[in-house]
């Protein structure tokens, strides 16, 4: 048995983690990561607060703000005679209501815990594994948008073309930039999937980027049906991978919330500084003071760039004004903080049913070295804000980037990017993703032929699918391969077999493009049960030309065998994540190309002698395993048609993300039905079954090929 790694453990330090912390230079800095939109900050020392979280002494609201406004507090008072006008009362107003609340969040009722203090957490025992089409899932993306314009509309133009729908939100401050990207959007021609909108008045720093990160969330649910993910991006992103490995990446991570938390966080009060937002100022209160947590509740931070599914946001947006709710208590706790978007996700997922569907894992790469001070761009509040910020990418990430690509990471997007300024690169990642360039050493992938026995077999399959008569027109058997890019592993087989026919009577009806027939009836004129409903064809002539015929290609596609959900939405929410995210089965594994090079799920019992079971895992899985730091015992049981079972044992690397076993040699070479069981630690993981045919297949039922395969058009 064999494994493959997950190379992520330095680049989880180098370009993912990331919490807040204060500078040792001083009481009244306040350092945030991630900077952008504000107007002013003001920082405020502190008297009656720092008595009530480090002396435990009880203020009333009224008392202090009648000791506040007396001079009784002494921090507060000398501030706010240098605070504007208009929010000198709510931001007195706001500091006594935090002294007063201090022994009420003290004192409160433990939060509620759904999956204790461990994180993350192992799956329980699956049943059966299903067999589905592999589709890529269904990505809604929300873009927040300040500056950049014409990086985010480079952006839009590329995530456009994958994307279920993009919603873009441009702040309320810049009315000319919502003017030009409307009129922009509307000139492509993209208004059906994407809509830009300006609704909050956004400085990062404070609330109103959470507000705003939630509203396009809630916007997409209301406004866009069937989305499976949503993924917020920022408007100096862009993707660095294609976003089709994505779809297939989230596919086999299905029902995973991809929120990258700091290590930090079971027992952290990183953060909990007081900031009060009006209008376009923040006012940072006592940063060198950590706010108190109710009982119970695991504060958790990091990165506001997030994969989260359809029923996470509907649970969230569902219970944000519920009183009691895991999401009201959360929002009412972060939302006095400084920069509650880099820690709202991270805090729900760990404190709401859906903690075992969260993963520390984020999609974003940046130059974490070149991290900076800037107060000088748009993006900054202001000089009393020291905020750190990734600097434009330059030649000098190119290397750091192609290394991502060799490591095969599961990243998707990287920042920042200003076209303007960076166009070049931009250009050369674009070139290397489509393959003009050997810079990702990205395989486009090719159709090529089959040895002797693959093909004889793929032209069985074929015969059984489409009928006899179809069958003996068949050439060209082939199988697309692909090695893995992009950090996805997980590939389906496609094989495909060109097939002529002649232009007899019924006349076939050509053109020059390909044709989709709604079964092989409508071709022949006549029935041939069982037959699969979709042929495409592509002419080779006109009906009315001597020796017309029609050729097209036959293409079966392997269908992906995982875990079905695990039931109801409710207890689906609470269930465990799978371990396995799909289970292969097939012949002439390519340890170098990490794809199987002959047949798959159904195989001649004669090959039986080189079939291997491939384990792909879930991130969640590796994710687990690194936790746990240890080897465990893997063991894969075959069995039998006639209910003989062989198992092979090995052991389970830490970091592995893709496993392969034999079957057993000590097992017969019988055709039939047979299943292949995988145990971890003990635990059953999953199982599906696969199929021996005798001979060449020729016996087959179109129903035992239509169990493992579909039919595709393109």
């Amino acid at each position: 048995m064999r494994h493959l790694g997950s190379p992520w453990q330095h680049a989880d330090r180098s370009c993912f983690s990331r919490i807040s912390r204060p500078l040792s230079v001083g009481r009244t800095l306040w350092i945030a990561f991630f900077a952008a939109a504000a107007g002013r900050l003001q920082v405020v020392g502190s008297s009656l607060l720092t008595a009530a979280i480090e002396q435990n002494r009880s203020v009333a609201f009224k008392d202090c703000m009648r000791r506040s406004g007396g001079g009784g507090d002494e921090a507060l008072s000398s501030l706010l005679k240098s605070t504007s006008r208009q929010c000198r009362k709510g931001l007195k107003s706001f500091y006594c209501q935090r002294v007063a609340d201090v022994p009420v969040v003290r004192e409160s009722a433990p939060m509620e815990q759904f999956c204790g203090r461990s994180g993350e957490s192992a799956a329980s025992q699956k049943a059966a594994f299903q067999l589905e089409p592999v589709q890529n899932a269904r990505v809604a993306f929300f873009v927040l948008a300040f500056g950049y314009p014409e990086n985010v509309g480079r952006l839009i133009s590329k995530i456009v073309q994958f994307a279920f729908h993009v919603l873009v939100h441009v702040d309320i401050k810049r009315p000319a930039y919502l003017r030009q990207l409307t009129d922009w959007v509307g000139a492509q021609g993209l208004e059906a999937k994407v809509n830009v909108t300006s609704e909050y008045r956004v400085n990062r720093g404070g609330v109103s980027t959470l507000k705003a990160w939630l509203g396009g969330m809630m916007w997409l649910l209301e406004h866009v049906n069937n989305w499976d993910y949503f993924v917020n991006l920022n408007d100096s992103d862009y993707p660095i991978a294609r976003l089709d490995s994505l779809g297939r990446f989230l596919w086999l991570n299905r029902g995973s919330n991809f929120v990258n938390v700091g290590s930090a966080y079971k027992d952290c009060d990183c953060g909990r500084y007081l900031v009060y937002e009006c209008g376009d100022e923040l006012y940072s209160i006592a940063p060198e003071l950590r706010y108190p947590r109710r009982p119970e509740l695991q504060h958790a931070s990091g990165p506001n760039l997030v994969a989260v599914t359809r029923d996470f946001a509907q649970y969230i947006a569902s219970n944000r004004n519920v009183s009691g709710s895991p999401v009201k208590q959360v929002l009412d706790d972060l939302s006095i903080l400084q920069q509650p978007d880099e820690k709202f996700f991270q805090t729900i997922s760990v404190n709401s049913p859906y903690c075992r569907r969260h993963v520390r894992w984020g999609f974003h790469i940046w130059d974490r070295p070149g991290l900076s001070q800037d107060a000088s761009t748009p993006e900054v509040a202001g000089p009393e804000l020291k905020m750190l910020t990734p600097p434009l990418l330059s030649a000098t990430f190119w290397p750091k980037l192609q290394d991502v690509k060799r490591t095969r990471l599961a990243v998707f997007f990287a920042r920042k990017f200003d076209n303007k300024q960076t166009a070049n690169i931009q250009d050369d990642v674009d070139a290397a993703l489509s393959g003009d360039t050997a810079d990702f050493s990205m395989d486009a992938g090719s159709w090529n032929q089959l040895e002797a026995r693959a093909a004889e077999w793929l032209g069985a399959l074929s015969r059984v699918v489409l009928g006899d008569a179809v069958g003996q027109q068949l050439d060209s058997l082939q199988v697309w391969q692909q090695s893995p890019v992009d950090g996805v592993y997980f590939a389906v087989s496609r094989f495909r077999a060109r097939v002529r026919l002649p232009c007899a009577s019924p006349p076939v009806r050509t053109t020059q493009t390909a044709l989709a027939f709604n079964s092989v009836t409508d071709v022949f004129g006549s029935s041939s049960e069982g037959a699969i409903p979709v042929v495409a064809l592509r002419s080779s002539g006109s009906p009315a030309q001597r020796g017309c015929r029609a050729v097209g290609w036959a293409l079966l596609e392997e269908l992906g065998a995982r875990a079905p959900p695990a039931g109801p939405a409710e207890s689906e929410r609470s269930s465990a994540l799978p371990s396995i995210g799909a289970l292969r089965v097939g012949v002439d594994w390519s340890q170098e190309l990490l794809t199987f090079l002959g047949p798959v799920s159904i195989l001649p019992a004669g090959n039986l002698g080189k079939v291997m079971a491939v384990i792909y895992w879930t991130i969640a899985a590796a994710r687990a395993f690194e936790e746990i730091g240890e080897y465990q015992e893997l063991e894969v049981q075959w069995t039998s048609p006639h209910g003989k079972s062989g198992v092979e044992r090995a052991t389970l690397a830490p970091n592995s993300l893709v496993s392969w076993a034999a079957m057993p040699s000590s097992l017969p070479s019988q055709a039939g039905n047979w299943s292949v069981e995988v145990w971890l630690a003990g635990i059953l993981q999953g199982s599906r079954t696969f199929h021996a045919c005798s001979g060449s297949c020729s016996k087959l039922h179109a129903e035992a090929v239509t169990q493992y395969f579909q039919i595709v058009s393109t």
